[in-house]
């Protein structure tokens, strides 16, 4: 599905027009971003939540200049399923 028929999916299924669609999945995004910088978990009623991970720092070894590099500390998020979303997707 591209951007443009999830919006216009979005706003059939809503009863709106696909700016009020669009202005509401931006505003959605932006809500969900802000609270991921503030390394919340955001959490959609029966469908799982967004979670930010820490990464700790780490080394690696490349074999090819037979030295060691460290990968700084970083985050990353993830997304967890429900199991009412899960039950679904393996019908």
């Amino acid at each position: 599905m591209t951007y443009k028929k999830f919006i216009a999916s979005l706003a059939k299924n809503a009863g709106m027009t696909t700016r009020e669609a669009e202005s509401l999945l931006k505003n959605y995004i932006g809500v969900l971003t802000a609270d991921m910088c503030n390394q919340q978990s955001f959490p959609l009623v029966d469908f799982g939540y967004f979670e930010v991970k820490n990464k700790a720092e780490k080394k690696m070894f490349n074999p090819i200049t037979q030295e060691y590099k460290t990968i700084p500390a970083s985050k990353s998020m993830t997304f967890k399923p429900n199991s009412s979303l899960k039950n679904f997707l393996n019908k």
